[in-house]
């Protein structure tokens, strides 16, 4: 599976929302074109910014940050056409041999 991450507005991301709508669902399109599987990584706060109240991929499974430190999806509120998640980032953990590793949930 190809998780986008789509995060950093004003970052990585310029003001035009339409324009980061097409180019979104271009890159979504054209991996489930090529067979892959295609989730989007991100959260409300990171969503809204860049695409508006857009909802082009909410036929997507979504894999949403909030870091809580909780194991569970009851901090979920819809955003982008998404009613339920398909995994939660919920924490930044300890070094892994070295490497930062986040900590994430799915039932």
């Amino acid at each position: 599976m190809i998780w986008l991450d789509i995060e950093g507005p004003g970052t990585y991301w310029g003001s035009n929302q339409a324009a980061n709508q097409n180019f979104i669902g271009a890159l979504a399109a054209e991996g489930a074109k090529l067979g892959y599987k295609i989730g989007v990584y991100t959260s409300a706060s990171q969503w809204s910014p860049i695409v508006g109240s857009w909802s082009g991929l909410s036929s997507l499974p979504v894999w949403y940050a909030h870091y809580d430190n909780t194991q569970n999806f009851n901090d979920f509120k819809p955003f982008g056409g998404w009613s339920h998640p398909y995994a939660k980032q919920f924490a930044d953990g300890p070094a892994v041999c070295g490497v930062g590793a986040d900590h994430n949930y799915r039932p």
